[in-house]
């Protein structure tokens, strides 16, 4: 249950800016392209190679912030889903995060250009969150997770355990889950089995390692740099176990 329940919520994916966390880069622009002969005559610039300016922008949610450090002009550009770029008024922006290649385009009636260049990624205000890998940033990623699903608990995943909280801690996700069961009850189960406590523990951590099995997406959000944490507290209130997973080996 509790892998259907992350396979469900875990095809999320994160990049508002002016928020505390934000993807930023870096951008040099080295191209000119789409000058037409008359703009070229009357505004002093022309297709091909230069020196550019250089670019900051920074990505959160549906939103990029852009400044052009040469003259200090910036704004706020909003992304459309249909064009997979920025807009605001005259201007639009695409970033290829594979490539890292931009086009900044600026379409005006009299004037019309477009801006390329590379960028690179620069550290977020807090570098846990950065995903040494893809650039993730795994915080926003693991804050989306626990606000979709925690309007679904408690959820009840067997006759022995509910979930019953998610919280996102910077990169880690928490689970709580609540045994129904008091520690006496468990020991004297155990005990009846020739089995001890530390049995059990260990069923818990294996059930912990399973959630690295190929296929299940928590694995990635471990991959990425996020870290799974389970707490267990039996039904009188008593924390029994904590079990945290940071790596998929």
């Amino acid at each position: 249950m509790r892998t259907m329940i992350f396979l469900m919520l875990f095809s999320l994916t994160s990049s508002s800016f002016g928020s505390d966390r934000y993807q930023m880069y870096k951008c040099t622009v080295s191209e000119l392209s789409g000058i037409s002969e008359y703009e070229s005559e009357n505004f002093g610039v022309s297709n091909g190679s230069v020196d550019g300016d250089i670019y900051i922008i920074k990505i959160h949610d549906n939103e990029l912030g852009f400044t052009n450090t040469s003259n200090d002009a910036s704004m706020t550009m909003s992304y459309d889903k249909t064009s997979d770029t920025y807009i605001e008024s005259w201007y639009t922006l695409s970033l290829n995060k594979k490539t890292m290649e931009f086009v900044f385009s600026v379409d005006k009636p009299n004037y019309s250009v477009d801006y390329r260049g590379s960028c690179q990624f620069s550290v977020p205000l807090h570098e846990e969150c950065l995903s040494k890998y893809t650039k993730t940033d795994v915080c926003e990623y693991a804050r989306n997770l626990a606000n979709e699903m925690a309007p679904s608990l408690p959820m009840q995943l067997n006759q022995n355990m509910s979930l019953e909280s998610i919280i996102a801690i910077k990169n880690v996700i928490q689970l709580v889950a609540q045994l129904h069961f008091d520690r006496t009850y468990i020991e004297n189960l155990y005990a009846s089995r020739g089995l001890k406590l530390s049995d059990f523990e260990a069923a818990m951590r294996k059930s912990v390692d399973n959630m690295c099995s190929r296929g299940n997406p928590v694995g990635a959000f471990i991959g990425l740099g996020g870290e799974l944490r389970y707490v267990y507290r039996f039904i009188d209130g008593e924390q029994f176990l904590t079990v945290s997973k940071e790596t998929c080996e």
